[in-house]
């Protein structure tokens, strides 16, 4: 595995994320933790051969019904449990960029070692995640890969185990257990921890499919984080393609010559450029680096939709007024 970290040459260089690129040999086939998909509609959020997570795109593809394992698999840990001297071993100032560095490669190395992981063949990135601006904005994004922003964090509590999902609207965050006893010892001091600013980041996951991200790691440090009026911070893990980029020669030729007209104009009605600016602008229409895409992988529906409907209509025996919507 080999690790770099993406950075934003707009921003004077600011941290943006952690590149991890693992190979064929140092991957399994298909990564223990993965999406599978398949007719009709189907998906299924699997860790080895549990299945964590069934959806179903209905009809008009407006929107996914799904409904969640239970009772909760604890033993399929994305990573293991983070002893609370781990919260304050990070020397940054919290949330910080050094800080947020400093979780993304120890989260990265724990990732590498895990039975779960959702490490796959290719790039991935472990990035800061935002919530929306007010100015309907999202950050930070670098000039090659925009990481999707998060919302109603602050309501994950409030997502249901079997639930419509409707992919128009903003969703929150899924996860893929139940949150905790607030009474327990482990949310109590995660609390303190949160008091005491030091509380380790969530680590959630972007789901193309499911249009949304799934919570992966960190259920108590996010109900502690809530119980103390404060949002988590949170680092995301999202599956890079690069897209090869062309640049237009007229549009080269053309930015080229207005440059030319621009920098030390001085007649009237001419915007002068600085060296700076022109140097940036030249840069940029020059770049032929890929840009990244943020796309969610998915793996065929191991055992076909028979497996899947078993599953499903297993399941939903366990669940009070279930709807079994999933099922037509």
């Amino acid at each position: 595995m080999h690790w770099t970290d993406l950075l934003d040459e707009r921003r004077n260089d600011a941290w943006v994320g952690l590149q991890v690129a693992t190979s064929k040999a140092e991957c399994p086939r298909r990564p223990a933790f993965r999406m599978e998909a398949g007719g009709p509609r189907l998906m299924r959020l699997a860790c080895g051969e549990t299945s964590l997570l069934w959806a179903r795109v209905v009809r008009g593809d407006w929107g996914y019904t799904y409904l969640r394992a239970s009772p909760p698999h604890r033993g399929m840990g994305v990573l293991p449990p983070l002893r609370f001297d781990d919260a304050r071993s990070k020397a940054a100032v919290p949330r910080s960029d050094d800080w947020y560095k400093a979780w993304a490669r120890s989260f990265a190395h724990e990732l590498a070692q895990s039975p779960c992981s959702p490490l796959q063949d290719g790039t991935m990135l472990l990035a800061r995640a935002e919530s929306w601006r007010d100015d309907g904005s999202w950050g930070p994004a670098g000039g090659r890969v925009a990481v999707p922003p998060f919302n109603f964090l602050e309501s994950v509590n409030e997502v249901l185990p079997h639930d419509f999902a409707d992919w128009q609207l903003e969703l929150a965050p899924l996860p893929l257990r139940p949150l905790s006893d607030p009474a327990s010892s482990r949310v109590k001091a995660y609390r303190k921890s949160a008091r005491d600013g030091v509380l380790p980041p969530v680590l959630v996951m972007w789901m193309s499919g499911l249009q949304r991200y799934v919570i992966l790691d960190g259920h108590d440090r996010l109900l502690a984080s809530l119980l103390e009026n404060g949002l988590p911070a949170c680092l995301a893990l999202l599956p890079l393609t690069e897209c090869p980029v062309a640049p237009d020669p007229k549009r080269v030729a053309a930015v080229v010559n207005a440059v030319e007209q621009h920098v030390g104009a001085r007649r009237p009605g001419r915007r002068e450029l600085s060296v700076d600016q022109a140097n940036r602008l030249l840069i940029g229409i020059h770049d032929d680096r890929p840009y990244l895409r943020i796309i969610t992988r998915a793996w065929p529906l191991e055992g076909g939709p028979f497996r899947w409907f078993s599953e499903v209509r297993r399941e939903l025996a366990h669940v009070p007024d279930a709807d079994d919507a999933m099922l037509l």
